[in-house]
């Protein structure tokens, strides 16, 4: 069964071989996940169960050139989100750290 998941999950059988488009050679990347589970029920008669899965999803390709080499997301949004909401955590931080250093230093002259 999981050779056959395993087998299953590949980006080639899942998104088909590269691409080659004149120079350029496309590589399509996913990302892949299995899950598995399982229990028994002892209280009752000793049933037991189990199930798995797998998912993939494109995340964007690869692109290939004679000069060069790069990576095109699919979803370029999502990861200028993620860009934008790493650095308002890192503004709010050092904001916050600007904030106690001018409060410190108010202290100071305060008791001079």
């Amino acid at each position: 069964m999981v050779t056959s998941l395993k087998d299953s999950a590949s980006v080639r059988n899942v998104y088909g071989d590269p691409v080659r488009a004149g120079e350029k050679t496309i590589i399509p990347v996913a990302n892949i996940a299995y899950g598995f589970g399982g229990g028994e029920d002892k209280d009752h008669d000793g049933g037991f169960g189990g199930g798995g899965g797998m998912r993939a999803r494109p995340v964007g390709v690869v692109e290939i050139t004679n000069g060069e080499t790069r990576w095109v997301p699919l979803n370029p949004a999502k990861t200028l989100m993620i860009a934008g909401g790493i650095g308002f955590l890192v503004g709010m931080v050092m904001g916050g750290r600007k904030a106690k250093r001018r409060y410190r230093r108010q202290e100071e002259e305060d008791e001079d």
